[in-house]
């Protein structure tokens, strides 16, 4: 299994949420008087990918090949798609499939 498909989130943590603790939240929202604020909920749960991938591999019995970490993320062309036309035909071919309307700027 190729690591990682998000190599800008490599070894950035990302946060996690229990889905009681924000339906918890949604609950709180509509009964406080703070009405009409945001409010950003988390437990405090992180991870890395480049850590989920290897518990993965293991779970699931599969070679894990990693992420190149020498390999620089492409900012520019990432708006643009490059090196992605696969994964942009794969999703023109799900959206026909079921009909998706997609609402903004094309991918």
């Amino acid at each position: 299994m190729k690591a990682c498909p998000l190599d800008i989130r490599w070894e950035h943590f990302c946060d996690l949420l229990d889905a009681r603790v924000l339906a918890e939240q949604q609950i709180w929202v509509v009964v406080t008087d703070n009405a009409n604020h945001a409010f950003n909920c988390t437990n405090g749960d992180v991870f890395t990918w480049k850590s989920l991938w290897k518990v993965l591999c293991e779970v699931f019995d599969v070679e894990l090949v990693p992420f190149d970490e020498n390999e620089k993320f492409n900012w520019v062309g990432i708006d643009e798609g490059e090196g992605k036309a696969h994964l942009l035909a794969a999703w023109d071919a799900v959206a026909t499939t079921v009909a998706i309307c997609i609402h903004g700027p094309s991918l």
